[in-house]
């Protein structure tokens, strides 16, 4: 659902509707790219600063999105949300324009999780994903999605919150690669998701988040994609290769 609201010139105590006018459209997302619903956001138009709106969150979509019409001019534009760092951005409408989607990420005020609190964690040989699963429609968690590898040597299911963490096995050799770097993402009524090509060392940590659209078929996507170099990928018997010789430094 996107809302549609009609922003008016408000003239001692009078509404007046001006036909030069565009419109907005605006997303918010808040951590791990889930929909946020700020609990209000205002615009002030600049030069004339009598033009304030503000829109409450009764009055933005569940998917975290609105779409607002303008008078023609330049707006600063304040988003505050609970739990979240007040956020600043401007747009500039133009006559009859039709504004692409703008997306605003405010910085959550929760401590953020390093990696340090993700070491112990991590395990020699083996690389541990740690993510979630978003409808790309609703910005929604998505619960019960079966993650797996292609070998299905590694599986999992995000939970109510859409988070999942599955131990990838790094390739015991380089006719294993294939089977290992890729990982599905299967629900019912929903695209499978792949994601290959992407590093794998020991002990590494990956966070990619998976977005799913309703509908059948597969989408496939090439993580390094659009990178200069190639997916690192280091098997077992390199693995182990590079800690004897680290012993034998050490000796």
């Amino acid at each position: 659902m996107v809302l549609v609201l009609i922003a008016g010139l408000n003239v001692r105590g009078q509404t007046k509707t001006d036909t030069s006018t565009g419109i907005a459209r605006l997303r918010f997302l808040g951590e791990n790219n889930f929909a946020l619903i700020p609990d209000y956001v205002e615009f002030i138009k600049r030069g004339n600063p009598v033009l304030d709106t503000i829109i409450k969150k009764e009055n933005i979509a569940s998917n975290g999105t609105l779409r607002i019409r303008l008078q023609k001019g330049t707006y600063d534009i304040y988003i505050y949300a609970k739990e979240y760092e007040p956020t600043f951005s401007n747009i500039e409408i133009l006559n009859n324009s039709d504004i692409g989607e703008g997306r605003f990420y405010p910085k959550s005020k929760k401590p953020q999780i390093t990696y340090e609190q993700f070491k112990p964690l991590l395990k020699e040989d083996t690389v541990l994903m740690d993510s979630y699963i978003i409808d790309d429609e609703t910005r929604q968690p998505l619960a019960d999605v079966i993650i797996y590898t292609e070998d299905r040597v590694a599986q999992g299911r995000s939970d109510k919150n859409g988070h999942y963490q599955i131990y990838i096995p790094l390739p015991l050799n380089n006719s294993e690669i294939k089977g290992r770097n890729a990982i599905y993402y299967e629900k019912e009524n929903y695209i499978i998701v792949v994601h290959y090509d992407f590093d794998m060392w020991s002990q590494q940590f990956i966070g990619f988040s998976c977005y799913m659209k309703k509908g059948n078929g597969i989408n496939k996507i090439d993580i390094m994609e659009g990178s200069r170099r190639k997916a690192s990928i280091q098997t077992q018997e390199i693995s182990k290769k590079n800690r004897d010789s680290a012993k034998g430094q050490k000796k």
